[in-house]
C-alpha cells in the first residue's frame, strides 16, 4: 500500500518519463521508505517485500529507490497501516487481515475459510472489481492498496471449533484510548478479560485459574510462527509478551549459526530423547484446547 499523496507524485513521475525525449536526463531518484510487518528477510513475506522494492526500482528505471524496514525498525508490526496513512512512511508491506479491527472486510484481501484460491483471488482483484472495493475500503485511512504477494489458502485463525478458550486481557482504563486509536474495536467479554485495578469485570470471571498464563502461551506460539516454520526446540520465557517474543525471533533469524532448515521431522528428531520435548509441546497444546 502507498500513501495517496505519494501515489499522485509517482504517477506524475511516470507520465513525465513517458513523454520525455530519450536525450533528456533521468529525473532525480526519489527515495521512499517501506515499513513492514515482518522480521528482516523473513522467508516468504519478508523476502516478498524486498522483491517488490527491487522490481519497482527496475521498472522505474532507477528513479524510485525503496528502503525496506523490518517490523520495529521504524514502527511496530501492527502499526504499518497508520504509518503509511499518516505519512511516516511512503509504503507498507503487510497482511490485510491484520486490520479487521479497523475494517472487518479487510480479511477478504488476505484469506477467509473456504475462500478463493490464489489464481481466483488475483482474478477477482485485477478483473472482477475487487480492487475498486479495496480502494474504497482503505480510502478513509489515506492509503492506496495493491496486492504485493499471495500466501495461498490459509485458515487465518478461523476454525470450526475453538482451539483454546484462553482470552486476551486488558485494563479498563485503556479502553477509551485504544478505541479512539482504532484498536480493539471487536473486543467483547467473550474474547477479552477486562481488568480494573482490583477485579475482573467479566461477569463469569476467568475460564481457567491460569487463563492469563494460558493466553501468554498462545501469544508465544503465534509470535514464534513469524520464524517462517515450526520450531523444533524448547522455548522458555519469563514475563513474556509480543515485544519480547518478536525480539527472540529477530535474534534467531539474524544468527544463522543458531538454526537450520529441515524438510522432514525424521532428519533431526531421530531418537527417543530428542523427540521427548516435542511430545511435551503436543501435550501442552492439547491441554489448551
Amino acid at each position: 500500500m502507498i500513501t495517496r499523496r505519494k501515489l499522485a507524485g509517482a504517477a506524475s513521475l511516470s507520465l513525465a518519463g513517458a513523454l520525455a525525449a530519450p536525450a533528456v536526463a533521468l529525473a532525480e531518484t526519489r527515495r521512499w521508505r517501506m515499513v513492514t510487518s515482518w522480521p528482516k528477510r523473513l522467508p516468504g513475506p519478508g523476502i516478498s517485500a524486498e522483491r517488490v522494492a527491487e522490481r519497482i526500482l527496475a521498472l522505474s528505471g532507477g528513479r524510485i529507490a525503496i528502503t525496506v524496514h523490518a517490523a520495529g525498525e521504524m514502527v511496530p508490526a501492527f502499526e504499518v497501516l497508520d504509518a503509511v496513512g499518516s505519512g511516516v512512511a511512503e509504503m507498507g508491506h503487510t497482511a490485510a487481515f491484520y486490520w479487521q479491527g479497523k475494517a472487518p472486510a479487510a480479511v477478504f484481501y488476505t484469506t477467509v475459510p473456504f475462500g478463493l484460491t490464489p489464481p481466483e483471488h488475483v482474478a477477482w482483484i485485477d478483473a472482477g472489481g475487487g480492487q475498486a472495493l479495496w480502494d474504497e475500503l482503505y480510502a478513509p485511512f489515506g492509503v492506496k492498496p495493491f496486492m504485493g504477494g499471495n500466501t495461498g489458502i490459509c485458515m487465518g485463525g478461523w476454525f470450526r471449533r475453538e482451539l483454546a478458550r484462553a482470552r486476551t486481557f486488558g485494563f479498563m482504563r485503556d479502553v477509551s484510548k485504544l478505541w479512539s486509536a482504532g484498536y480493539a474495536l471487536g473486543a467483547t467479554f467473550d474474547n477479552t478479560l477486562v481488568v480494573t485495578d482490583n477485579r475482573i469485570l467479566n461477569p463469569e470471571g476467568t475460564r481457567f485459574p491460569d487463563e492469563f498464563v494460558r493466553h501468554k502461551v498462545l501469544d508465544a506460539i503465534g509470535d514464534l510462527a513469524l520464524a517462517g516454520g515450526p520450531l523444533l526446540g524448547t522455548y522458555r520465557t519469563v514475563r513474556g509478551g509480543h515485544k519480547l517474543n518478536y525480539a527472540v525471533v529477530c535474534a534467531l533469524i539474524s544468527d544463522k549459526s543458531a538454526w537450520t532448515w529441515t524438510d522432514t521431522w525424521t532428519e533431526t528428531w531421530t531418537d527417543r530423547e530428542t523427540r521427548r520435548p516435542a511430545r511435551e509441546h503436543a501435550e501442552l497444546a492439547s491441554q489448551l484446547a
